[in-house]
């Protein structure tokens, strides 16, 4: 077939032709790439001609009046005092109900923290239906084992050599595997045995009042009762909330325990974690490798074959640390038979010693940093000079990233707050994605397919946090400076909002509250900048 003239080229590539023309004309193409390009050429050219045209037509741009974070400056006002009044009836709240709330948040004691705990938990479980009862139990065991991973990486991240604990922590947990042989017991409100000469195949769950463990259980355990008491074998690993953890008996694997009361008799071959209010190794017990405590008392009698680290109120070592021993406590007493047989870091509250009778030994070296306080260094922070490097890093790697993500995707930056209500609306789209988003992602990791997209979303989740930050600087700073359209605008602009929202999130007791506001603000714009991108996305072209 021979190539049509251009003229019919071009009513085709207008969409104008004919059906039974158009027909032809695409069955000609299929087999002439000549005529393919030339097509595709002149739809470019027709796109040029169209963008030139609406440009010519389009009104001219007048000048906002309105500052770009202009609404921010007038729904901030209304947020802080909505603020302060929730934060005051709380705290009326917390006052007239005096016996629960001196339970619950006592600062002298963790008790009313694990108290607190406990009870909602076990009150989402106790009440939910049947019908939801072993997701329930599921979801809130799997947040406290997200807790109990959290405060012990964020409790150790301090201590020298036990940054990585936490990764181990978190991969030995998200790597528990859930078998299909498993049996799952729905002991909501009854007592769990499984006697002694008694074998389970496969991973147990457990969910009841009490459980007792007398058997042998060829896979991992994972337990969510009041009372645990395990004095049979685990083959795998060990993964229990509840308010009294027993172990007489032996786990191969790792242990993982949130519980009011840790007492371990037994042997653990693997690692041993711990969020407790108190904490007993035994002595005969013996952990094949480390041992992580986060707790208000703990006393280790038995032997740690590998290192040992411990925060808390009162740690108490009468037994054997095989290497290293790190300790961040108020308190810290090696007594008689105690031995470290490598070396002891510890940090203590000013003005306090490492407790070391006279039968007690350690054979490296003891180094003792002084234990700061977290209100005191709140506030003592701004009168060092250290303090102030950290916020013109914080400035510096801000505008670093802001003016990369500038050069890659620079509509990201149009977003406008103009209104309260543009920012309520902002705020509450915020609110809802910062949410939702961790909501998510702990439903999709709960399975072994959903894992890595799980982590995948997390690691998006934080960055699009980071990100957010960065829009609001910009906004802040459009309002103090002209961004123009150039480089050393847009840069100036930038710096001035990161120096100011820098100093304000990192203010004595009202910059958390600036920092939520941030976030919240700063992923609303960035969802709206997302959703405005998607709806403008270029139409998919006709067929060839």
């Amino acid at each position: 077939m021979s190539c049509f003239d251009e003229l019919t080229y071009a009513v085709y590539s207008d969409g104008e032709l004919p059906q039974e023309q158009r027909r032809s004309v695409e069955t000609h193409l299929v087999g002439c790439r000549a005529c393919r390009e030339r097509v595709v050429q002149l739809r470019e050219e027709a796109e040029s001609l169209t963008e030139a045209l609406h440009e010519r037509r389009r009104p001219p741009v007048t000048v906002e009046t309105a500052a770009p974070a202009r609404g921010m400056a007038l729904g901030i006002g209304p947020t802080l005092l909505a603020a302060a009044i929730v934060t005051s009836a709380l705290g009326w709240l917390f006052e007239t109900a005096a016996p629960l709330a001196s339970r619950w948040l006592g600062p002298f004691s963790l008790r009313g923290t694990y108290d607190m705990a406990f009870d909602v938990i076990f009150l989402l479980r106790d009440e939910a239906p049947s019908a939801v009862a072993f997701a329930t139990a599921v979801a809130a065991m799997a947040s406290a084992s997200a807790l109990l991973t959290f405060l012990l990486t964020a409790l150790l991240r301090r201590i020298p050599s036990g940054g990585g604990l936490g990764v181990v922590l978190l991969l030995a947990l998200c790597s528990l595997p859930i078998e299909g042989s498993a049996h799952f017991g729905r002991h909501m409100h009854e007592e769990f045995k499984l006697a002694a000469g008694e074998t389970h195949d496969g991973t147990l769950f457990v969910s009841a009042e009490t459980a007792d463990i007398n058997g042998i259980v060829e896979g991992d355990l994972l337990v969510f009762a009041h009372t645990l008491t395990l004095r049979g074998e685990v083959r795998g690993n060990v993964l229990a909330v509840s308010r009294s953890y027993e172990q007489p008996g032996k786990v191969e694997g790792s242990v993982h325990v949130a519980a009011i009361r840790t007492h371990v008799e037994g042997d653990v071959e693997e690692n041993f974690y711990t969020f407790s209010d108190d904490f007993t190794l035994s002595s005969g017990a013996k952990i094949g490798r480390d041992a992580a405590i986060a707790v208000e008392r703990g006393v280790v009698e038995g032997t740690i074959s590998r290192d040992f680290y411990a925060a808390g109120d009162r740690i108490e070592l009468r037994g054997t640390v095989e290497r290293q021993m790190h300790s961040r406590s108020k308190r810290l007493a090696l007594l008689d038979n105690a031995r470290v047989k490598g070396d002891l870091h510890t940090a203590l509250p000013k003005g306090r010693e490492v407790e070391l009778a006279s039968g007690a030994r350690v054979e490296g070296e003891i180094t003792t940093s002084v234990l700061e306080h977290g209100r005191r260094h709140r506030f003592g922070s701004w009168t060092e000079p250290w303090h102030y490097g950290l916020l013109v890093l914080h400035v510096a790697a801000g505008f670093i990233v802001a003016m990369l993500l500038r050069t890659l995707l620079p509509t990201v930056f149009e977003g406008r707050v103009t209104t309260a209500g543009a920012f309520f609306q902002t705020l509450g789209i915020g609110f809802v994605v910062i949410v939702a988003t961790p909501v998510a992602l702990l439903l999709s990791g709960l399975t072994i397919v959903g894992l890595p997209l799980a982590l995948i979303g997390a690691a998006f989740y934080l960055i699009s946090l980071y990100l957010g930050i960065l829009l609001v600087s910009f906004l802040v700073g459009s309002t103090l400076l002209d961004p123009g359209e150039n480089w050393m605008s847009f840069g100036l602009a930038l710096l001035a909002g990161l120096a100011v929202l820098v100093v304000l999130t990192h203010l004595p007791i009202v910059g958390l509250l600036f920092r939520v506001l941030t976030a919240m603000i700063g992923v609303g714009l960035l969802t709206e900048r997302c959703r405005s991108a998607w709806e403008r996305r270029p139409a998919a072209s006709g067929p060839i």
